[in-house]
């Protein structure tokens, strides 16, 4: 399950609509908007510079989930999970549910886990949960049968530390992960079926891989990298990126590179590549990447 939390998902859109099945995610006016044959299903809200709310995840199945309803993108199929419009899907059976400033729930296959905010960072008590949740400082994605949590250790914009943490189900164990390899302003945090866990890291150009969720592994990128803003871990040995590895070509292309070794050669990958026709069909960032500014 990959999640977008960032306003770079909707920002880079220009006039182009992305498609998945007959599910079609645009950008509206400070929001992004999931229409299914022109029926409006979900709006996500800009919630203040690069954060939208609530979060949008995008399953490696094609399901598509925002707030309390999963959309089967093949179809158009809307599954309303609950009555309660401030619960949140992750996708893979998993509801989000606020419960009170400082405290939420888990529901997955009727299992329910309650936790504290304190469990995860140094918060600051005037930040409630719906706060640390949209603007960045607490995130959470599904695999199949555990979530992971991403959080800085306080909800400081200029603090940079960063940890993990396992979610076990129906355990409710919190297990806070070894030391990332390194730190970094982590935009996104990922997972699939084939390829395991990732965070990407957008100022120092980091991409991290777990298995697990709790021991965590640096993947050599081009020395040359920049701008990486995502990526996509389709199986054990193949990962894309939607980063700049060559600057001479600059403006030139769609910015994206595959690696079929886990990391150890990387290709560019431009509007006459071969690559191109087999880019992940659910990664909505390089998909955006692949029709802005393509040739018409």
């Amino acid at each position: 399950m990959l999640m977008y939390f960032f306003g770079q998902c909707g920002a880079s859109f220009g006039t182009d609509n992305i498609n998945f099945g007959v599910v079609t995610i645009a950008n509206g006016e400070q929001s992004l908007e999931i229409r299914s044959r022109a029926k409006l299903l979900k709006k996500i809200e800009n919630v203040g510079g690069i954060y939208y709310w609530p979060w949008l995840n995008i399953g490696d199945d094609g399901v598509i989930s925002s707030g309390n309803i999963d959309i089967i993108s093949q179809t158009g199929t809307v599954r309303k999970l609950s009555n309660d419009k401030s619960m949140l899907s992750l996708g893979n059976g998993f509801l989000v549910q606020i419960k009170d400033r400082h405290s939420f729930s888990i529901q997955h296959n009727q299992h329910s886990c309650h936790f504290n905010s304190k469990e995860f960072g140094n918060f600051d008590s005037e930040y409630s949960i719906k706060e640390l949740f949209s603007l960045g400082f607490l995130r959470l994605s599904s695999a199949n049968t555990y979530l992971i949590a991403l959080s800085k250790h306080r909800n400081n914009i200029d603090d940079s530390e960063y940890k993990t943490s396992r979610i076990d189900f129906p355990s409710c164990k919190v297990l806070t992960s070894e030391p990332l390899p390194q730190q970094d302003f982590f935009v996104e945090l990922g997972w699939t079926n084939k390829g395991g866990w990732w965070l990407v890291g957008s100022v120092e150009q980091t991409l991290f891989r777990s298995t697990n969720g709790v021991h965590w592994n640096k993947v050599n990128l081009p020395k040359d990298t920049q701008s990486i803003m995502s990526a996509y871990v389709k199986t054990e040995d193949e990962i894309w990126i939607a980063a700049r590895i060559n600057p001479e070509s600059a403006g030139t292309g769609p910015m994206l590179a595959k690696s079929g070794d886990r990391g150890k050669t990387w290709t560019e990958v431009n509007f006459q590549s071969k690559d191109i026709e087999s880019l992940p069909y659910y990664w909505l960032k390089g998909r955006i990447r692949s029709q802005s500014n393509s040739p018409r």
